[in-house]
């Protein structure tokens, strides 16, 4: 970050010396600068004709925000409204699956749906290796044994280019190009106060003058663009974050609805379980030896 400022103090140096080579008087050839002072002096004279015309910073402004209804159109209308419209159906999808929770007949259903959103397809195929059938009081049941929402997330709609956090910085690209053109009009500004207190004709006084309020609009004007731009930038990108989480947060509670999660303490205690039952069941056979003089057990007793 230090790196990043001093570069940019250096570079506001460098562009005042120059403007002030470029337009330095004395003679062309009386300076070994002068050949440097030949090249640059068309350069700084447009230059300071653009910070020197008030409608300069009304149209870089309105270029500013040009380029924020441009980057909205295509954040929301391109990236988010879209995400959004397909999370918001294979929900739905999930949800119309008929059958109780757990219910096997379902699944058909419930896998055309996530295979048809392209940002879920690939999660989803590892996601359903990790479904168990499992034996039930209601019969056959199928369980998850990893919880969705550690399946499905926003690191997934990245991976399959939906990547929203990607604008998160572009907001910050508004604040850093309205502190240039900031800087800059001072530059400029600078100038024609420095021109002003040199001259002793008061028109040319009044006229660097002008010149100088001019230039100290051009740098608030885009300043103000900027630092707005930034901040309806920012709130609609996080806006737009926090939407496309909720509808994947509809598809995570389908999902967890539709497939009970069976945690691997779960498994381990219905294995303990059965082990328990055998050994139970082997005491019993045990102790109906026929010398035992007792019933032979059944598999059901």
């Amino acid at each position: 970050m230090f790196r990043k400022y001093l570069w940019f103090s250096l570079a506001i140096v460098v562009l005042s010396l120059l403007v002030k080579l470029g337009l330095s008087g004395g003679s062309d050839g009386a300076s070994e600068w002068s050949f440097l002072r030949v090249v640059l002096r068309p350069f700084a004279q447009v230059y300071l004709g653009i910070f020197g015309n008030p409608a300069s910073g009304v149209v870089l402004s309105l270029l500013i925000f040009a380029s924020l209804g441009w980057l909205l159109w295509r954040y929301w209308g391109g990236l988010v409204a879209p995400t959004k419209r397909d999370l918001e159906g294979v929900a739905a999808a999930i949800r119309a699956a008929g059958g109780d929770p757990g219910d096997p007949r379902a699944l058909p259903q419930v896998r055309q749906a996530m295979r048809s959103c392209h940002l879920l397809a690939e999660e989803w195929d590892a996601f359903e290796t990790t479904l168990i059938r499992r034996q039930g009081e209601q019969g056959e049941l199928l369980h998850c044994t990893a919880r969705p929402a550690s399946c499905f997330t926003l690191v997934t709609l990245r991976d399959h280019g939906a990547d929203l956090k990607a604008w998160l910085p572009l907001s910050g690209y508004f604040v850093g190009i309205g502190l240039v053109l900031t800087f800059m009009g001072l530059v400029a500004g600078l100038y024609f106060a420095s021109r002003g207190m040199k001259t002793a004709d008061l028109n040319q006084a009044r006229s660097a003058l002008v010149a100088l309020l001019n230039a100290s609009t051009f740098k608030f004007a885009t300043s103000i663009a900027g630092i707005l731009s930034s901040l309806i930038l920012s709130v609609v990108v996080r806006a737009g974050i926090a939407q496309v989480e909720q509808r994947l947060s509809l598809v995570v509670k389908a999902l967890d609805r539709r497939f009970p999660l069976m945690t691997g303490e779960r498994l381990m205690q219905d294995q303990i379980d059965l082990a328990q039952r055998q050994i139970q069941w082997l005491e019993r056979l045990d102790a109906a030896r026929p010398d035992s003089g007792r019933p032979f057990p059944t598999a059901s007793a």
